[in-house]
């Protein structure tokens, strides 16, 4: 999930604030279910080992 929106802002190349939030909503736009329930699964694992 967090690889995707960071991958859209670095090919954006985004230098501007209004660039940078544009494409940050689109990004978040492509985030499926799927990608937040494996971010989710990964997170809560790792969660569980501290």
């Amino acid at each position: 999930m967090v690889s995707k929106v960071k991958g859209a802002l670095r090919s954006a190349a985004a230098r501007t604030k209004e660039t940078v939030y544009a494409v940050f909503g689109s990004a978040l736009r492509d985030v499926t279910l799927d990608d937040i329930a494996g971010w989710f699964q990964h997170r809560a694992a790792y969660a569980m080992q501290l």
